[in-house]
């Protein structure tokens, strides 16, 4: 029996292409690589990719570029908390939540 394997799969963010023609040249020259299945989408300007152990997602941005056009690893999401929630581990009240002018005076 042959050896298992495992390829990873990688997301990269094309930059450069100018019509699906620049896609499919990018696909084509990712593909040439030795275990490496990719689709690129030149609408999304994505291209994503599986690759073997022995290749490296450097090693596929490093295709890209070769071949012309610019690729990085997408951004992790950062999440985006609310205003109010914010606020609150700061230690102040949300925007908009002042007190009224009277109570302020009062407090004054």
């Amino acid at each position: 029996m042959g050896a298992i394997r495992t390829d990873d799969r990688v997301e990269l963010e094309i930059t450069g292409m100018t019509c699906a023609a620049c896609a499919a040249r990018i696909e084509k020259k990712l593909n040439r690589l030795e275990g490496v299945t990719a689709t690129v989408n030149y609408a999304t300007e994505r291209a994503a990719v599986a690759y073997p152990p022995e290749v490296s997602p450097a090693d596929l941005i490093a295709v890209v570029k070769a071949t012309g056009y610019g690729a990085t690893l997408p951004q992790p999401l950062v999440p985006v908390r609310p205003a109010a929630e914010a606020a609150a581990d700061a230690g102040a009240s949300p925007a908009g939540d002042a007190p009224p002018a009277a109570e302020a005076a009062a407090a004054g």
